[in-house]
């Protein structure tokens, strides 16, 4: 799928579900792909951040984008653990992980190279439990799960 067909897929989308987002979305189209972009493909994600910001002006997306990838999403990971008692631990461990490791790592590396990278690579041979976790992760919507297999070049 190119890049246009992706924006147009989840423009139809939004507005099947919505159809007074027309005009705003066309109004308002770098602001919705902007959006669109944020949430990786999954619809639910676009419709909740657009609805909290039905005009779609610049200036209310980035505390859209705050409020729902930055809170909702980990509240509603949080939660699986109220869920799924059995599963506390792993959940509670991702969560972890990605706040504690990851993402300062990601921090950092972008501040020293000057870059804007977004991922992460999990060794081959990590315990079963760590995998666990971050497909728990993915389920949340926290993580999306790239292509396996591709390893990272030592320099």
């Amino acid at each position: 799928m190119t890049e246009s067909e992706y924006l147009e897929q989840m423009k139809e989308m939004v507005i099947r579900q919505d159809h007074t987002l027309s005009r705003p979305i066309a109004t308002n189209l770098e602001t919705f792909n902007t959006l669109a972009y944020a949430a990786s493909g999954n619809p639910r994600s676009l419709i909740v951040t657009i609805r909290e910001n039905r005009k779609l002006t610049r200036g209310l997306v980035r505390e859209a984008i705050n409020s729902h990838y930055g809170q909702a999403i980990w509240a509603e990971h949080s939660d699986l653990a109220n869920r799924y008692a059995g599963h506390r631990e792993l959940i509670d461990w991702g969560r972890g992980f990605i706040e504690g490791e990851v993402l300062p790592s990601l921090y950092a590396r972008n501040r020293r190279y000057n870059e804007q990278s977004i991922y992460f690579l999990v060794a081959r041979d990590a315990p079963p439990a760590v995998r666990h976790a971050l497909q728990l992760l993915c389920y949340s919507g926290v993580l999306i799960e790239g292509p396996s297999g591709r390893g990272r070049r030592r320099s």
